[in-house]
C-alpha cells in the first residue's frame, strides 16, 4: 500500500510539471570515469549513499529532519562529489518538501533532479512519470 501511494506521488510530482523554474538546490558535479569506478564504497557517515538512505528513512514522517540531514549533504557533496547520490538526494528532498505542503518547490527540485539524472545518465535514481 505504502509502495503504491509513492509511486503515485511521484508520478503526480512529475506529471503535474507544464512550466516551472528550477532552482538549484545542488550545484551537480559531473561524475568522472574514475569516481565511477570506485563507487563501490560502504555505506558510512563518509559516504553519499550514507545520507540517501538516512534521508529516505526520515522524508515521510519527519521531512524536516530529511531536509536538515539534505543540508549536511550538500556540504558532504561539496568535499566529497558523489553524482548519483547527490542526484537521489535532490529527489528524496523534493518528497520532503511534498509532505510539508510546499508543492511548487517539490515539483521544481523533482523536476531538476530528473534533469541532472538524465543528463548523467543516471534516469533510475529518480522517480519518473511514464
Amino acid at each position: 500500500m505504502i509502495k503504491i501511494k509513492i509511486v503515485l506521488v511521484s508520478s503526480f510530482l512529475l506529471a503535474s510539471i507544464l512550466t516551472a523554474r528550477y532552482t538549484n538546490a545542488f550545484s551537480i558535479t559531473p561524475i568522472s570515469k574514475t569516481q565511477k569506478a570506485t563507487s563501490s564504497l560502504t555505506l558510512t557517515t563518509e559516504t553519499g549513499r550514507w545520507y540517501v538512505e538516512e534521508i529516505k528513512k526520515y522524508v515521510r514522517n519527519s521531512p524536516n529532519k530529511a531536509i536538515a540531514l539534505v543540508q549536511k549533504a550538500k556540504l558532504h557533496f561539496k568535499k566529497h562529489p558523489d553524482t548519483l547520490s547527490e542526484i537521489s538526494v535532490i529527489n528524496e528532498y523534493s518528497y520532503a518538501l511534498y509532505f510539508l505542503g510546499q508543492y511548487a518547490l517539490a515539483m521544481e527540485q523533482a523536476k531538476y533532479a530528473e534533469l541532472e539524472a538524465t543528463k548523467n545518465q543516471f534516469e533510475l535514481a529518480v522517480a519518473r512519470a511514464k
